[in-house]
């Protein structure tokens, strides 16, 4: 759980943490050692300490991922629906019903000219966001800054 939780910061927070992440990883060395010397508690008390440290958060943030996909993948759904209707993609998306409300700071829709608009999103952090680009093509991206 703890290396599927460092490869969860790293779309959730950023390639440094993820990094960080499995630094404390290598830290459950230190309660092996322990085990040999036949501490177990010391051993045991030490490998939950490691994994209640990495493991919780990063698995709130991966659901709110997964949320936030489903609602940035609606809007993107949204705006060609309303491009369709109206002929033009629109200039914001405030006639949007978000299917979850309490991720709509986390979303954020840019319409750039006439033939173009992106949808971004960020999950534990702003300088990593995932964004959908119309010019782009049909492809979700990934920017870790």
């Amino acid at each position: 759980m703890e290396i599927y939780s460092a490869e969860l910061a790293y779309e959730n927070i950023g390639a440094i943490y993820s990094e960080i992440m499995y630094g404390v990883i290598f830290l459950n060395i230190i309660p092996i050692l322990f085990l040999i010397f036949k501490k177990r508690l010391v051993a045991f008390l030490l490998i939950l300490s490691i994994g209640f440290y990495i493991i919780p958060n990063q698995l709130l943030l991966a659901k709110k991922l997964i949320l936030l996909k489903e609602e940035a993948a609606n809007i993107v759904n949204y705006a060609y629906m309303k491009r369709i209707e109206a002929g033009d993609f629109p200039e914001n998306i405030s006639d949007y019903k978000f299917t979850y409300p309490k991720l709509s700071e986390g979303v954020y829709y840019q319409k750039s000219d006439t033939n173009d608009f992106e949808v971004i999103y960020h999950v534990g952090t702003k300088n990593t966001m995932h964004f959908y680009r119309h010019s782009i093509g049909p492809n979700w991206y990934y920017n870790n800054d």
